[in-house]
């Protein structure tokens, strides 16, 4: 493969977006992000950057490209007048999201912008690179989110949802005593999320409790069905019987499409992953939460089906295609053999699936394992859920760049059989490790573009051949 390389990571050259590697080269964003600032009084200012780092990246070859940073800054100082502030106290941390599509596209789309903008407050939120085709926006403002700049405000959240929230959840006498509030997740055009830490009082005031509550904002209305949803699960027999755990919905806010859920304190499986403390017990723990939520009856839509397994596999062997050429032949022959087997693949949906299940989302506690993050909800063969997850497990040792071994996986997959009392269809299995790995797993090296993913694509695909093979062997039951 030819790749432009940029700072840490390499970039797929682009004809429709020629200046791609330049969002990827944080000195030369700070730079353009310095000369592209105005301060809250409305002079033109050129802040010091003096960090800037890649959050969040959403690539469409072709297309556009957004990138989310996270920028610290340094203010130079006000002259004159008393009370005023130093240098070092003018020092701060925002976000900041640009994104890249066709010269003529972004043009038209700053004039389209700042037509709906006119007459807003000064300063500007929306600046433009003519040169390369950029649009940059500065945190809270989001064209998708209009909720965003209450949710990371804290005076604001005093005065509105929290003393709400706290009152429905532990009643009228207790009341807000300090307040730390923390974004700990922005995709622009998406979602954003906050964590905040409650320091309650009750009346008489000789009691206290710590408390934290995370609040989020979408782009679409699906939260009120989200927070039905939820407290369906929360009270679900398996979460009842401690098979399995969820956060507890606090409040929906449907006009701002906001929705505040109870925080759990637990590592992730990820961390358990990263520290290496994953053993058999704790898979077999995992392996029951998954399939007490996949046992759980609930009304919803369907969210894979045969058409739309169909349609994710064609997306992305096309993606990888214009973004790999090099990789295009192999990425061909997978979604061929994908797409000849699909038809004898069960895709009944029998199970209640949670849409985005990877290690980051689920909790290890104590007591039980807590599934979050549950915005994808939906029903499906339970088995393309399990696969998803054991393409993660692929992933990782392909990023790591060890050798492959299956051992993990089938014993993860056993698990999970014996979790549900029924026999696991080998065959099937192994198709859906192999259509996540492609579906989801190589496409994302794509459309994220996080350092060393694009330097994976070839392992992950002959792992997904290996998988169609049949390298998942599962236990007997």
């Amino acid at each position: 493969m030819t790749y432009a390389v940029a700072t840490d990571r390499h970039v797929p050259a682009d004809g429709a977006l020629p200046h791609l590697a330049r969002l990827f080269d944080v000195q030369a964003m700070a730079r353009s992000l310095a000369s592209h600032w105005t301060d809250g009084a409305g002079v033109v200012a050129a802040p010091r950057i003096l960090g800037c780092d890649i959050e969040r990246v959403k690539y469409r070859p072709g297309r556009n490209c957004v990138v989310g940073y996270r920028v610290r800054l340094q203010w130079p100082s006000r002259p004159g007048g008393a009370g005023r502030r130093s240098a070092a106290e003018r020092v701060a941390v925002t976000r900041v999201s640009a994104a890249m599509y066709p010269v003529d596209e972004a043009e038209s789309r700053f004039q389209r912008a700042r037509m709906v903008e006119a007459g807003s407050e000064f300063p500007p939120r929306l600046s433009l690179l003519r040169e390369s085709g950029v649009l940059l926006w500065r945190f809270p403002h989001d064209r998708k989110l209009a909720a965003l700049p209450t949710l990371v405000d804290s005076a604001e959240l005093r005065r509105s949802w929290l003393p709400q929230i706290v009152s429905a959840r532990w009643g009228d006498g207790w009341s807000i005593d300090s307040l730390r509030n923390e974004l700990i997740g922005y995709f622009p055009d998406h979602s954003a999320t906050v964590r905040s830490r409650l320091r309650l009082r009750s009346a008489c005031g000789r009691l206290t409790r710590i408390w934290s509550i995370f609040g989020k904002v979408r782009y679409d209305d699906s939260g009120e069905q989200i927070f039905q949803s939820m407290a369906h699960l929360v009270d679900s027999e398996a979460s009842r019987a401690g098979v399995v755990g969820y956060a507890r919905p606090l409040a929906s806010y449907a006009a701002e499409r906001v929705l505040w859920q109870e925080g759990i304190e637990a590592p992730t499986l990820d961390r358990n992953l990263i520290d290496g403390a994953c053993d058999d017990a704790l898979w077999e723990r995992v392996a029951r939460a998954v399939a007490g939520l996949h046992r759980t009856s609930m009304a919803l839509p369907p969210s894979i089906t045969r058409e739309s397994l169909r349609a994710e596999i064609q997306r992305a062997a096309a993606t990888i295609a214009v973004a790999a050429p090099s990789a295009a032949p192999k990425v061909d022959v997978l979604r061929t053999q994908l797409e000849a087997r699909l038809d004898g693949i069960d895709c009944t949906p029998r199970a209640t699936l949670h849409g985005d299940l990877h290690s980051k989302n689920i909790l290890v506690g104590t007591d039980r394992i807590h599934l979050i993050d549950l915005d994808r909800l939906g029903c499906g063969p339970a088995l393309a859920e399990v696969g998803s997850l054991l393409a993660e497990l692929v992933l990782r040792d392909c990023l790591a760049g060890r050798a492959l071994d299956w051992r993990r996986p089938a014993a993860v997959a056993s698990a999970y059989a014996r979790a549900n009392a029924s026999r696991v269809d080998a065959d099937e299995l192994n198709w859906h490790v192999a259509a996540a790995l492609l579906r989801e797993r190589a496409y994302r090296c794509v459309t994220s573009l996080k350092p060393g993913r694009l330097e994976i694509l070839p392992a992950l695909l002959d792992a997904a051949r290996s998988a169609l093979d049949g390298a998942l062997a599962l236990e007997a039951p």
